[in-house]
C-alpha cells in the first residue's frame, strides 16, 4: 500500500517544496481526492483533469507554488544532484508510507526529522493512492506446485514480519496483518499507525488505485509524464497547458480495452 505522505522539518526551517511534480497522474489523484474528486469518472472512461473543477482548482493552486509562489524548484533546478529532502537541501518532501523507513535510515542524526499524513483538503477532506506489487511465477515451470507455494510464503504473514522487524525500522509491506502487528508499530515511526488508522481503515477516505476501463495504464502514464511538467512548471499557460494534458490521457482512454 502507499499513502501520500508530507515529511518534513520543523516549522522554523524555511525550504523549498521539492520538485512539486507529480509525476504520474495517480500521485495527483491523491491531490484531488483531497480536493473531494477524482481523475476519472466512475467508470473510469473519461479523464477529468481539466473538466473538473476541483481537479482545476487543485491544479492551479500546485502550479502556483512555482510559478506565483517561488515554493519549489525551477525546471533547471529539479535535476541537480543533491536537491532533496534526505539531503537537508529542501525544508519539505512528499512520499509514500514505503519510503518511510529508508528515509530514516539515510538521514539518521543528521538533522531534526518527522512525518504527517498527506494535509486535509479545502474542505477537511484527505486522500491517498493505494498501490501494490505483484509476486507472479511462470506458467510454463517445471515445478508449479512448489512455485505457488513459495509465492505463499513470500506473501504470507510470517514472511512479512519477519521483514519489518529484523531488516530497517519496521517498514509494513502490503498485508494488513503486518501492518496492525503491534510490534511492528511499536518499531516503525507513528506516521504508520496512523496511516493504517486514518487513511487504510477509514471507511469514508477514498483510496483505490485509478485503473483506467480499458487497463492501458502504462500509456496513460506515458502520456502524462510527457505533457503534465509543463503545466506545473508554467512553461505553457495554465489553461492551455491543462487542456493539452486532458486531450493526451483522454486519446488513451478512448482506445479499447487492452
Amino acid at each position: 500500500m502507499i499513502s501520500e505522505l508530507w515529511c518534513g522539518l520543523p516549522s522554523a526551517v524555511r525550504g523549498h517544496f521539492p520538485a512539486a511534480i507529480p509525476r504520474s497522474y495517480y500521485d495527483f489523484e491523491s491531490l484531488a481526492r483531497a480536493y473531494g474528486t477524482d481523475m476519472m469518472d466512475p467508470e473510469r472512461k473519461q479523464f477529468q483533469f481539466a473538466t473538473e473543477e476541483k481537479n482545476i482548482e487543485a491544479a492551479r493552486w500546485l502550479t502556483s507554488l512555482r510559478t506565483e509562489m517561488n515554493a519549489a524548484p525551477t525546471r533547471s533546478n529539479v535535476g541537480m544532484e543533491g536537491l532533496d529532502f534526505v539531503s537537508g537541501t529542501v525544508g519539505l518532501g512528499v512520499m509514500g508510507t514505503y519510503g518511510v523507513s529508508g528515509a530514516m535510515t539515510q538521514i539518521g542524526d543528521a538533522f531534526r526529522q518527522d512525518y504527517v499524513l498527506f494535509p486535509l483538503g479545502p474542505e477537511g477532506i484527505r486522500g491517498y493512492t493505494a498501490f501494490h506489487s505483484n509476486f507472479s511465477c511462470w506458467a510454463d515451470t517445471q515445478h508449479p506446485d512448489l512455485a505457488v507455494d513459495l509465492l505463499l510464503y513470500l506473501t504470507s504473514t510470517e514472511a512479512g514480519l519477519w521483514a519489518s522487524l529484523e531488516q530497517g525500522t519496521g517498514q509494513p509491506n502490503g498485508r494488513k496483518s503486518v501492518w496492525g502487528n503491534e510490534e511492528v508499530l511499536k518499531k516503525s515511526h507513528p506516521v504508520i499507525e496512523r496511516a493504517l488508522n486514518k487513511l487504510f481503515l477509514a471507511k469514508d477516505v477514498q483510496g483505490p488505485f485509478p485503473m483506467p476501463y480499458n487497463l492501458r495504464f502504462d500509456e496513460l502514464q506515458d502520456n502524462w509524464a510527457n505533457t503534465s511538467p509543463d503545466v506545473f512548471f508554467g512553461d505553457l499557460s495554465f489553461d492551455e497547458g491543462m487542456q493539452v494534458v486532458q486531450d493526451a490521457c483522454q486519446e488513451i482512454l478512448d482506445q479499447p480495452r487492452a
